[in-house]
């Protein structure tokens, strides 16, 4: 598959443009969007608010930066 143009997701806007929201709005999201098919924004949305996905900063070994789920810091270890 050959993409000339930027991929979007559509319907996911970002009324404060931030670095997190620009980077869901790419490569592979929108592919993985399209692999999904009848259901996907469900389950995307489900995977987004539910799910801690991190990316790789570019300062320093092993940092990285959450883009979504819920704040980790607020996540308690399970006994």
């Amino acid at each position: 598959m050959l993409l000339t143009a930027a991929p979007v997701i559509p319907g996911l806007l970002s009324i404060h443009p931030n670095q997190h929201v620009e980077s869901i709005k790419t490569l592979p999201w929108c592919l993985l969007l399209d692999k999904m098919g009848k259901g996907g924004d469900g389950i995307m949305m489900n995977l987004l608010l539910d799910c801690g996905i991190f990316m790789s900063v570019g300062s320093g070994h092993g940092n990285f930066s959450q883009l979504s789920g819920k704040v980790c810091i607020r996540i308690t270890r399970a006994a």
